[in-house]
């Protein structure tokens, strides 16, 4: 699995994710500081550190009210 960074608005900079296993799901503590106010936008990166080929999917799920 390739790990997970999410871009941190407030420090304008990226987060690494604990290593997630294939099917696992993590909740991210102050989700406001990842999702734009404005738009609603969240920036996710993949990292894949080795060069064997992967596939995967992503499943994302936002709730709640950013103010």
């Amino acid at each position: 699995m390739p790990e997970v960074e999410l871009y941190d608005l407030t420090s304008a900079a990226w987060k690494r994710l604990p290593h997630l296993e294939a099917g696992s799901r993590f909740a991210v503590a102050e989700p406001a500081r990842y999702v734009d106010p404005g738009t609603g936008t969240v920036l996710i990166r993949l990292v894949n550190e080795n060069s064997d080929g992967i596939g995967f999917s992503l499943d994302l799920s936002i709730t709640g009210d950013v103010k």
